[in-house]
């Protein structure tokens, strides 16, 4: 089944680095973000709320003729890809998690994820991680309210704070994953704390699309289901690029 675009989901400011980073290295490629910021974060949602969303979301899309979906968000990717997959044979979804993994480089031994509590409680990137190197040591740190501050546009100062109280007692790791797609939109921010290599999920998605020659061409869109102006203020505040967003929803 043909996809008149790549879909991807998120729960706001995530997804768009996602979306900002493919549709740069793919500019031909149609790319459709579908940012759930009315539900947002997804990081302290119970396990049947994020099926909920997911499942909401991906009807959206699939009404657009959307058939291959990016979960860009590792909440959703920890908790509800084989619930997705099992519900939406006909749908090809891709993950962040394996991906990014997979780019950690071989010389990173200890290894620190900051993500928000659903995707530490899954403990999704430690059994990823281990089943690829085993004598990798692997921690995992909650960062709860910083998808809240970056969505609320806070300043620096505020956001070095929040990082130096939860790094205090790690800053002799090897390399930190971001495990969850808003926190490279604070990365400059932790390296002013840590020396140690900082892991996305963007190149990983960026290479995983290389040498394919089947993707759908055309424009890409910015859909949010909470509020459009806001949106493109986020955007361009924290990526200086003015951004046309889209409602999609009951209003």
């Amino acid at each position: 089944m043909s996809s008149k675009s790549i879909g991807i989901i998120d729960s706001g400011l995530g997804g768009y680095t996602i979306f900002n980073a493919l549709r740069k290295a793919y500019p031909e490629v149609s790319f459709t973000l579908l940012a759930d910021q009315k539900n947002s974060p997804f990081g302290n949602k119970s396990l049947e709320q994020l099926q909920e969303i997911s499942d909401n979301l991906v009807k959206a899309l699939v009404e657009r003729d959307i058939f291959e979906i990016i979960i860009g968000c590792n909440t959703l990717n920890a908790n509800v890809m084989d619930f997705l997959t099992e519900k939406y044979p006909e749908i090809v979804f891709h993950g962040v998690i394996d991906k990014t993994v997979e780019s950690l480089p071989k010389k990173c031994k200890t290894i620190l994820i900051l993500a928000t509590e659903a995707t530490t409680q899954s403990h999704a990137y430690q059994k990823a991680i281990t089943q690829v190197n085993q004598n990798a040591w692997v921690d995992e740190l909650a960062a709860p309210h910083l998808v809240d501050l970056i969505e609320g546009l806070a300043d620096d100062v505020d956001i070095d704070e929040m990082l130096e109280d939860l790094l205090a007692s790690r800053d002799k790791v090897d390399a930190i994953v971001m495990g969850c797609t808003h926190f490279p939109i604070v990365a400059s921010n932790i390296k002013k704390i840590s020396d140690a290599t900082i892991v996305t999920s963007i190149e990983p998605m960026i290479d995983f699309l290389k040498g394919r020659d089947d993707l759908p061409l055309g424009g890409s869109y910015v859909l949010t289901t909470y509020d459009p102006v806001r949106m493109e203020r986020q955007i361009e505040q924290l990526f200086s690029k003015k951004e046309f967003v889209d409602f999609m929803g009951e209003k």
